[in-house]
């Protein structure tokens, strides 16, 4: 019958054999179509397996059966976040928070959604209110400064991210974000500190080394700058923004070929980057590959018109094109 079935689907739900634990949560159905648990059940199975599509019917059945049923709303609302269907995602959290005013989970799974759709006003109130239930959860403070930054609001965002680390020292995220508002204030030397504890604490997230990479650059210490590029890339071999500081810094450090090879990977992975066509023509210019060099001068114009420099570049590598005929056909 319907609860030895069910058992059964538990003893293989345990096992992580998810096929038959779904097998026998659906037989168990079949003999008692009102049982919550069994759905509850297959659900979870369903997810494990990573099948959401039928994990969110069954959650949606068992919401039928009880309209109150919190985790039901919350479990749903999760898998909506996962397929990205943020406006769903609110609306379940909206309904779970009705039955559970004072869930600080449900406000802050509400405020990422919220987040997402860049309702960023709708993102800090729920942070707060999380909060006020919670006090003590750094990714509450995290998350709320994050959004609080984008408003820019960034006196609060600082707070809010020193919270963080006060309630969770080994939040690097939250030193890292700090250390990025310290350097948008202009205030490098902090910044770099509050880098430096995030490198400590986690090596390997190449975010890390990429955003200290870039504040050392911006103070001028090219060699730790390029340290730091090099490690962000050997942690993920396609980070855009090392890639591309690597690249201009290679070119300032007169690596052309590096400068060169840089920007053929950004272009790789981002075909429409007029950035890179026109960094790379640069390089070009600079081995005197004027062909090249003009090819991508004439590609970064194509991509954006406005780009003044680009024709300019265009006009003067066509010249020496042509003044390279000419002294060729002299000879």
């Amino acid at each position: 019958d319907a609860p030895i079935h069910y058992q059964i689907g538990i003893d293989y739900y345990n096992m992580s054999d998810y096929e038959n634990a779904i097998n026998y949560f659906s037989k168990s159905i079949a003999f008692d179509a009102s049982l919550k648990a069994s759905y509850i059940a297959r659900a979870e199975a369903y997810e494990k397996a990573g099948d959401i599509k039928n994990a969110m019917l069954d959650y949606t059945k068992v919401l039928t059966l009880d309209s109150g049923f919190v985790k039901g709303y919350n479990s749903r609302a999760l898998m909506k976040l996962q397929e990205k269907d943020y406006k769903g995602a609110i609306e379940d959290y909206t309904t779970a928070l009705n039955y559970s005013p004072k869930s600080s989970d449900l406000y802050y799974n509400r405020g990422i959604a919220r987040f997402e759709v860049q309702d960023y006003d709708g993102a800090i109130h729920d942070f707060t209110k999380a909060i006020s239930f919670r006090p003590d959860d750094s990714k509450f403070y995290f998350n709320k400064g994050i959004a609080l930054e984008i408003v820019n609001n960034q006196e609060e965002a600082m707070i809010n991210y020193t919270k963080a680390i006060d309630f969770d020292a080994k939040c690097y995220q939250a030193y890292m974000a700090r250390g990025l508002l310290f350097s948008k204030q202009g205030k490098d030397k902090k910044a770099l500190e509050d880098m430096n504890k995030a490198a400590k604490i986690c090596h390997s997230d190449a975010n890390v080394y990429y955003n200290r990479g870039v504040i050392e650059y911006k103070t001028n210490n090219r060699e730790a700058a390029l340290k730091d590029f090099n490690r962000a890339l050997y942690l993920n071999a396609n980070h855009l923004g090392a890639l591309t500081n690597r690249g201009a810094l290679r070119f300032i450090l007169k690596d052309y070929d590096g400068a060169i090879s840089d920007c053929t990977k950004v272009i790789n992975l981002s075909e429409a980057n007029s950035s890179a066509y026109y960094n790379r023509g640069m390089a070009y210019l600079k081995v005197q590959n004027y062909p090249k060099a003009y090819l991508d001068f004439s590609k970064a114009y194509d991509l954006d018109s406005e780009n003044e420099e680009c024709k300019r570049y265009m006009i003067y590598t066509k010249k020496m094109m042509d003044k390279s005929k000419n002294l060729t056909y002299n000879k």
